[in-house]
């Protein structure tokens, strides 16, 4: 479930930090993304706790009604808010 916020690209691990992706992902910096048919090579960083609510209320905005915000927006998946640049 990735959103965008202030033309930032963000994402969270519903696992928290202790999901794999998660680790994986701010331990290698940099990956490839598809989105639309296509592939990007991105760097990935710890999106810190600034971020938080914006991304809060992008993801009831982006999913409103969806039983999965409530999750997403839990202690354990806002520790692990990722930003994802283009490479």
């Amino acid at each position: 479930m990735a959103l965008v916020v202030d033309a930032e690209v963000y994402v969270r691990a519903a696992n928290g930090q202790q999901s794999s992706w998660y680790a994986a992902a701010l331990s290698q910096k940099a990956g490839r993304i598809r989105v639309g048919g296509k592939d990007y090579e991105v760097t990935f960083e710890s999106a810190g706790n600034e971020t938080a609510p914006a991304v809060d209320a992008t993801y009831e905005e982006k999913y409103n009604g969806s039983s999965a915000v409530p999750i997403m927006q839990g202690e354990g998946p806002k520790s692990a808010t990722v930003r994802i640049s283009p490479r």
